[in-house]
């Protein structure tokens, strides 16, 4: 068989000569040349490639294979002798809790082997793809050694790569930080992207034609010349956008699940698809390389260079195919397929077996703007979240996540738009709906709209939305005075007990004195609300970003209130002896703090409370002299004894601490260690946490923002927590996969 039968009926099918889409090809070769490769359209050439592959797929993947798989598993091995045990199991995946320089220069030296790889890996498909085309059987590893002989210049063609990816990515970064369109960055970028796509010719043309680097560009210019937008759309078509399109959809059809299989199944599958890819870009790159197609051209002088493929023949390290049997193509496909799946089934088996006991948990970003203020959980119904927020513009808002995870929500903010932007509380009724405490406008009272007394509302919040605040019945009245209001809920029973401050209710809105009240609610209907006990307290500004009162209750719905003045930091307790509150105890647990130059972020203060099993409080709060966050149980129910623990180091931008309680009704704490940058959370193992364990359970790349916890019946424990950035506010849930968030 000639040369022109070969091409033509081996994979080429275009005769020199011909007339391809109205216009004469020519080949650029003298009479009586050997013919070479036509393709006149994009199209054709893709088509050819793809049909390479598909005929082809396992003598162009070896090479692949044999220089991709140990390169991953070294990878991998480096990668996670590096972390060690600072990291989490999150989602499936491991993750590093802390960026150092180390990891850094590990993982770029880990990503720098990958591309250099990849390109080596190209450069041998091309050369297995070039023996096809030509009919010359090219071993792997003879492709990989003709690619490795070349390597030196391989690696300053991708240095020129990257500068030019650079200037692209810079020139449209430039065009938004000018104020422009992102259609224009877009069309900065892809104006460079174009006029240079053309050097990927030189990456096969390099090993092909035993060229140095800046010969393979010389040749890949001149190679392309009258022709050159066909090899650009060729080289993004082939090389980026078919590829990019196999991961991209790789990655959508696994995104529903999460979990170590589903990490397991993923890291296969995308391994799978970078060998893929990387076949398709070698083979698309011999193909388009080889082809001899060139438009008319006027000027009778003009040189045409393309590739000499008998030159190119007996340059190949080709050897005679050999007869291979089904059975061992069978044999030979399947220890492929096992190949591909080996780097993943390494990865998986880690993060299974879990040698290093990381911490296994479920982190997922909520999609909602509930940021920036104190934020509660509520788990209601088969453990679907609900949030509740304080907010500036609404009084609070609220989202119902679709799952567990919370990735997905519906935020929505209470019908009616008088509510107060000061504290709100709330809590879980036994339906599992969300009952919420808030300070309203009375927009009936008939005095100046400034002037208006304020109402406290009972809002019935679900997973469908919010009542309409006019409707909520009123639970309490008071003054006009802005910006003093708070208030707290929790669950007595089927009722509610609810602590609140506000201004005294003369009858016509006029500033009096501020009272701090405790109302008793028999259902979230509240008809007939009860005041239990009120007492007079000094001018506060109960602002809507920190979190100066809380609520809780005892053995036989005995209520306690924790309030902290936001200026000074003290607390004060309220301990009621019985459901009536009949004469309850007052004491100031934690003492004022004044004077001091930290004084000036009152906004971080706050305090949180529960009642251990022992009907013993136990609370929460920001040391207002230094930012730690600290933790004082009572030694008796009325907290006539105490014992306060620091659980951190001190930090000016640490927010108060949440507090929640196990199943075994010991504290669980959330705060951050600002130092490391990693959200904490802080497992007592008895109620004055004088025994605990200190478990990191996602990291912190920006500021710390307000958080919250509880814990469910199996005694895991939801952590929301906010991670604060110039440009924007993310709010995360995190889920611990085991009780306690163990290992």
């Amino acid at each position: 068989m000639d040369s022109e039968d070969r091409l033509n009926n081996g994979v080429l099918s275009s005769r020199p000569g011909t007339v391809l889409g109205g216009a004469r090809s020519f080949t650029g070769l003298p009479a009586g040349a050997t013919a070479p490769v036509c393709e006149y359209a994009v199209v054709g050439v893709l088509a050819l490639a793809g049909r390479l592959v598909a005929r082809h797929l396992a003598a162009l993947s070896l090479p692949v294979l044999m220089l991709v798989v140990p390169a991953a598993i070294v990878g991998e091995v480096v990668v996670v002798a590096v972390v060690g045990d600072d990291a989490l199991i999150v989602n499936g995946a491991l993750t590093p809790l802390t960026t150092t320089p180390r990891l850094v220069w590990t993982a770029a030296a880990v990503v720098l082997l990958g591309v250099i790889v990849q390109l080596v890996a190209v450069a041998a498909v091309s050369v297995v793809a070039a023996g096809v085309l030509l009919e010359r059987a090219v071993e792997a590893a003879s492709a990989l050694r003709a690619a490795a002989r070349r390597l030196p210049a391989l690696v300053v063609l991708f240095v020129i790569g990257s500068v030019i990816s650079l200037v692209t990515v810079a020139a449209g970064v430039a065009v938004i930080y000018a104020g422009g369109e992102l259609w224009a960055a877009v069309a900065a970028m892809a104006a460079p992207g174009l006029a240079s796509c053309w050097l990927a010719w030189a990456v096969p043309l390099a090993v092909l034609e035993g060229l140095g680097p800046v010969a393979a560009i010389r040749r890949a210019f001149t190679a392309t010349r009258h022709r050159r937008y066909r090899a650009c759309l060729v080289v993004m078509v082939g090389c980026v956008l078919a590829p990019g399109a196999l991961v991209v959809g790789a990655r959508w059809v696994l995104s529903p699940w999460e979990g170590v299989a589903a990490t397991t199944i993923e890291a296969v599958l995308m391994g799978t698809v970078g060998v893929l890819a990387t076949v398709v870009q070698g083979t698309v790159l011999a193909v388009a390389s080889l082809n001899h197609w060139y438009p008319p051209v006027q000027h009778a002088n003009e040189r045409y260079r393309p590739v000499d493929l008998d030159a190119l023949a007996t340059r190949l390290p080709s050897r005679t195919p050999p007869q291979v049997s089904p059975t061992r193509a069978v044999v030979t496909a399947g220890a492929l397929a096992a190949a591909v799946a080996v780097p993943g089934l390494a990865y998986g088996g880690y993060l299974s077996v879990n040698p290093m006991r990381l911490t296994r948990v479920a982190d997922h970003r909520v999609t909602s703007s509930v940021t920036g203020y104190p934020i509660t959980l509520h788990l209601g119904n088969r453990d679907r979240p609900l949030l509740v927020a304080e907010s500036t513009h609404a009084g609070f808002v609220a989202q119902a996540c679709e799952d567990r995870s919370c990735a997905n929500g519906t935020p929505f903010e209470p019908i009616g738009k008088a509510v107060e932007s000061t504290q709100v509380g709330s809590a879980t009724l036994p339906d599992g709906s969300v009952a919420v405490a808030a300070w309203a406008i009375d927009r009936k009272a008939r005095t100046e709209p400034l002037s208006r007394p304020r109402v406290l509302r009972l809002v019935r919040c679900t997973v469908d939305g919010c009542q309409d605040v006019d409707d909520a019945p009123i639970v309490a009245r008071a003054g006009s005075e802005a910006f003093t209001h708070a208030a707290a809920a929790a669950r007595s029973g089927n009722g509610l007990v609810i602590a609140a401050t506000g201004a005294a209710f003369d009858g016509r809105g006029d500033f009096t004195p501020q009272l701090l009240r405790l109302i008793h609610c028999a259902d979230v209907r509240c008809a007939r609300p009860r005041q239990l006990w009120s007492t007079r307290l000094a001018y506060d500004h109960a602002m809507v970003d920190s979190r100066s009162l809380a609520v809780a209750v005892g053995r036989s719905g005995r209520p306690i209130i924790a309030h902290q003045d936001r200026w000074t930091g003290a607390v004060t307790l309220v301990s009621c002896p019985d459901a009536d509150c009949r004469a309850p105890s007052r004491r100031k647990v934690v003492a004022p703090q004044q004077d001091h130059p930290l004084l000036d972020r009152p906004h971080r203060n706050g305090v949180d409370l529960a009642v251990t099993a022992d009907d013993r409080p136990v609370l929460t709060y920001r040391d207002a002299r230094s930012g730690a966050a600290r933790l004082l149980r009572c030694q008796d129910t009325d907290c006539a004894r105490n014992q306060a623990v620091t659980l951190t180091g001190p930090d000016v931008l640490r927010p108060w601490p949440a507090l929640a309680l196990s199943p075994a009704g010991l504290p669980v704490v959330a705060t951050y260690d600002l130092d490391r940058g990693r959200v904490l959370l802080i497992t007592c193992h008895d109620a004055a946490c004088a025994r605990r364990t200190m478990v990191p359970i996602a990291p912190l790349r920006h500021d710390p923002g307000r958080l919250e916890v509880t814990v469910d019946g199996d005694g895991r424990p939801w952590v929301l927590w906010s991670d604060m950035s110039p440009y924007s506010n993310a709010l995360h849930l995190t889920r611990c996969l085991r009780p306690g968030c163990r290992p």
